[in-house]
């Protein structure tokens, strides 16, 4: 429900109302799951703009400390690690790569 809303809040108002919506939650809520998620949603809206990246490191940090085990978690940190990777202008290896026999 309350992703809803942040998606509302992006679309019809401005990225950093919608950060501020989920930083008071994530601060509200008590539940490791919640606040993993809370996270993890940050990160990947700081991710989208460079000057931001730095944020996008930090929660995607704060999600993986609270759900360590969570894959999607993990991408996001992988996503924040890609994205970095592109903005100093190396580009990160195909799939293929990893997979080739």
């Amino acid at each position: 429900m309350l992703l809803q809303v942040v998606e509302t809040i992006l679309a019809t108002e401005s990225r950093d109302s919608a950060i501020n919506v989920l930083q008071l939650a994530y601060a509200k809520l008590q539940e490791e799951y919640m606040k993993a998620n809370l996270a993890q949603t940050m990160a990947r809206i700081y991710c989208e703009q460079r000057p931001t990246l730095e944020e996008a490191k930090r929660w995607a940090e704060a999600a993986a400390i609270h759900a360590p085990k969570s894959f999607a978690i993990r991408d996001t940190q992988g996503q924040v690690f890609k994205t970095e990777m592109r903005y100093q202008g190396r580009e990160f290896p195909s799939r293929r790569f990893f997979f080739s026999a």
